[in-house]
């Protein structure tokens, strides 16, 4: 098993010019898309320190707080945030955990997942297509498949991350010059490893290493104690400078005589590094690993040392760390298929205990409401499939179109549906907090002769209009109340900088910055709103924006436009939104029977249930509403036993 060690090494220049040279813009756009939010990276073996080389850059970047973990970590945890990212790396996309933890993450419906390979056409990839709100981004490193540790893989995640994040931030004082120039000149990369052998060559003396590290190097340091671990090359104990003062530093005390130190030194901690080095007793061997001042820079370099060092203490020692042998037994725990029995409870295994534990999570309450719960959602199943509809009304960001990809065409598996819908007489109403924008993207998506079909609610409702209509919306100013309103908000010395507000005759949209939290957005508006006279006006929450709406301004209009054209009741017109739960923008239209969610839902128990497939939200959840639609003469009937099938 494996391949030889240095034939790794020596396509580690290759391999980092090109992952200096790939493109790198789809994954700056996932980074990009879950920015504000936590993230949690994991992987398994060398995966792992690309994960924690991972968390470190988005917290670097501003993005959120982030942290590491294996899989088994993630799996063992009984509640996950909802809001939370989460990043999956496996080098070839097959590893066992890896596979199984998407699963779990899918069936809990964890709404922001990212996977990255180094290979294409993987296990992980094929498995992330049947979640459409999942990413996996799969690219195929020059190298091919590493041996038995984690080398070229290893580097080609941590370059592509760096500059991932530094795209995705708009980080200008990250070149990576250092790395482009190992890259680019084979003798500058042949003197950076030799100085690496020289430096560490008497660290191989003695059979005990302390790594030492400053944060910008810990992705390093846990990727060499892995590596020494995995191919049996000693024992390691890492630290960083001020942990190692609370008591690790005692292991010195009584094994010096057969232990090493191994310093990583960043010119930031450069000072707290040498005064920890000189307390040391004499005749410990130390070697030191200079590290540039950037901090993206920093890290990769750290790891890349760590494949290189892996490799010198494996000479030395007569292993080689590209094949070690594998013992059998140690195939055999490879190899356990497992599930933890506590978590059995959480896998979503029908169309009902998924829903109840939607509307259980929406309520914030424990397992005891499942009592109501359950005869809630039978109710609501029931006059659900014994409804007849004249009318539909669709959210449109973040249910017909992904809120991450909002401005992109409408796809052709959606359109396709919704146009069936209006040739067989369906009167469809669409309501977004747009403009101009809905009316195009829309016309460019739907056959000419059906726009007198499709009723648009501009603006969270405030003008509604066919689609076939070109003098709507009608752009204006804003009410003086909201202009005033806009004027406190941003004199505001905190946010000011940090908010881009757009106002419309009866809207004002409020977006932040990349790395600014929604949530904490949401919070600074609302207290700036307590403090103005704005009377009867609303404050409401998309997937990427605060809005704050005039008196009398809401989705339901497009209902009423809808009702009118259809000759319909109110409960013979259904809508679909995806930001259900309060203060959502779509709270007021699903409020009332007869209303489905493709996302939060709510805590009434009469309305706003979500129905969609495990793992399934936004686009995909409304496409599979789409499909258990059965029309006959302009009349909708939804069939719960095709939704249903989505369980089985």
């Amino acid at each position: 098993m494996g391949k030889p060690y240095q034939s790794e090494l020596a396509a580690l220049r290759s391999t980092l010019a090109w992952a200096i040279a790939c493109d790198i813009s789809l994954l700056a756009g996932a980074l990009r898309n879950v920015a504000r939010r936590s993230l949690v990276a994991t992987g398994s073996g060398g995966s792992l320190s690309a994960a924690k080389l991972a968390a470190g850059f988005h917290q670097l970047s501003g993005a959120g707080f982030a942290k590491s973990a294996t899989p088994l970590e993630i799996v063992a945890q009984h509640v996950l945030p909802n809001d939370a990212a989460y990043l999956l790396l496996s080098a070839g996309g097959a590893n066992t955990d890896v596979l199984g933890l998407f699963r779990h993450l899918a069936y809990r419906e964890q709404h922001h997942l990212i996977a990255l390979t180094a290979r294409k056409n993987t296990p992980l990839g094929r498995l992330v297509q049947g979640y459409p709100t999942s990413v996996c981004l799969e690219h195929e490193a020059p190298s091919g498949r590493d041996g038995f540790l984690a080398t070229n893989s290893l580097a080609t995640f941590s370059v592509l991350l760096a500059r991932a994040y530094i795209t995705a931030f708009g980080i200008d004082n990250s070149s990576l010059g250092k790395l482009s120039l190992l890259a680019s000149s084979a003798q500058q990369w042949a003197s950076h490893v030799a100085a690496l052998k020289t430096q560490a060559a008497p660290l191989w003396l003695r059979n005990h290493l302390v790594i030492l590290f400053p944060p910008e190097a810990e992705a390093g340091a846990i990727d060499l104690e892995s590596k020494f671990t995995e191919a049996a090359l000693g024992s390691v104990h890492i630290a960083d400078y001020r942990h190692f003062a609370h008591g690790r530093h005692h292991w010195l005390a009584k094994h010096g005589d057969d232990s090493a130190v191994l310093s990583f030194i960043s010119p930031r901690f450069r000072e707290l590094a040498e005064s920890t080095l000189t307390c040391l007793p004499k005749g410990i061997p130390v070697a030191r690993v200079e590290l540039p001042s950037d901090p993206f820079e920093a890290g990769v370099l750290s790891i890349l040392a760590a494949i290189v060092l892996a490799g010198c203490a494996g000479a030395y020692r007569g292993i080689d760390p590209g094949r070690p042998g594998v013992p059998s037994f140690g195939r055999k725990i490879y190899h356990l298929r497992w599930r933890p029995r506590q978590s059995a409870r959480y896998y979503l295994k029908s169309l009902e205990a998924a829903a109840v534990s939607r509307k259980q999570w929406a309520t914030g309450q424990g397992d005891e409401l499942h009592a109501v719960l359950r005869p809630a959602f039978r109710r609501f199943c029931g006059d659900l499939g014994k409804q007849h509809f004249k009318g539909i009304v669709l959210d449109y960001d973040g249910t017909i179109v992904p809120t991450a990809q909002r401005f992109d065409p409408l796809s052709c598996e959606i359109a396709k549906p919704i146009i069936s819908l209006l040739k067989m007489g369906v009167i469809v109403g669409i309501a977004s907090g747009r403009g101009k924008s809905l009316r195009a993207a829309l016309q460019k998506a739907l056959p000419r002769h059906l726009w007198d079909r499709v009723v648009l609610g501009y603006y969270n409702g405030s003008q509604t209009a066919l689609l076939s209509e070109d003098t709507l919306p009608v752009f204006g100013s804003a009410q003086p109340e909201l202009l005033k309103f806009q004027h406190t908000l941003c004199s505001m010395t905190a946010w000011s900088e940090k908010i881009t507000v757009e106002s419309r005759p009866s809207q004002l949209s409020v977006t932040a910055q990349i790395g600014t939290s929604l949530d904490k957005l949401w919070r600074q508006i609302m207290e700036c709103f307590e403090q103005s006279a704005l009377h009867g006006f609303k404050v409401v929450c998309s997937g990427h924006s605060v809005d704050i709406l005039s008196p009398g301004v809401s989705k339901l209009a497009v209902v009423e436009r809808v009702q009118a054209l259809a000759r319909a009741k109110s409960e013979e017109v259904l809508r679909i939104g995806d930001q259900g739960g309060w203060p959502g923008n779509d709270y007021e239209l699903l409020a009332a029977f007869p209303a489905l969610s493709v996302d939060k839902v709510s805590a009434k128990l009469d309305s706003c249930w979500n129905l969609a497939p495990r793992g399934h939200m936004g686009p995909s959840a409304l496409l599979a509403y789409l499909k258990a639609m059965d029309v006959t003469k302009g009349v909708i009937r939804l069939d719960i036993s095709c939704l249903e099938k989505g369980w089985r």
